[in-house]
């Protein structure tokens, strides 16, 4: 490994990844720092050390998953600079292709009352993320935003949910310039 900062980020990596994947395998109920350090094969101790808590730990990744929604979410936005429906799509083809684990943790870490305030830390940041990113390219006021921000990411969750295919790409397009046109 990297040494200094660039180490600390693979360390972190590594336990989110490890994280990740003992929330998905065990759920919430069975999840905590010692089963997460056996799983990233890294000495006992680590994620405590770094962490504290599991809800530290699990802040800590749900911002780096944030932290990374908002950049792929950048990428798409610079890919369709003048076409919000075609954003929409890829964002949704992105996040029911590579961001579906990352909201199957999202939704294990939902089935713990005590976590709450890590989701909606980590809701906040996507919220935020999505305000900044299409404000400046949509000529829509903000209510109007923020409800498209919710049908689209009720979506996501509702297929990751059900463990359904990507929907139709060209049948959501128009659904979404339909949409739209309903709103001007």
């Amino acid at each position: 490994m990297a040494s200094g900062a660039g180490a600390d980020a693979d360390v972190a990596a590594v336990l989110f990844e490890a994280a990740a994947a003992v929330l998905l395998e065990d759920g919430i109920g069975r999840f905590d720092l010692d089963r997460v350090d056996q799983r990233a094969g890294l000495p006992a101790g680590t994620s405590r050390d770094r962490y504290r808590t599991r809800g530290g730990l699990v802040a800590a990744m749900l911002e780096s998953f944030a932290t990374a929604s908002q950049t792929a979410l950048e990428a798409v936005m610079r890919r369709h600079p003048d076409d919000i429906v075609a954003a929409i799509v890829d964002w949704i083809d992105l996040q029911l292709g590579t961001g579906r684990d990352e909201i199957r943790v999202m939704l294990a870490v939902m089935g713990d009352a005590g976590m709450r305030r890590e989701i909606a830390l980590y809701a906040d940041a996507l919220q935020v993320g999505w305000d900044r990113t299409t404000a400046a390219r949509v000529h829509l006021d903000d209510d109007y935003l923020r409800t498209a921000w919710l049908m689209v990411e009720g979506l996501i969750v509702l297929i990751t949910i059900r463990d359904g295919p990507v929907p139709d790409r060209e049948k959501l397009t128009a659904q979404f310039r339909a949409l739209l046109q309903i709103s001007q």
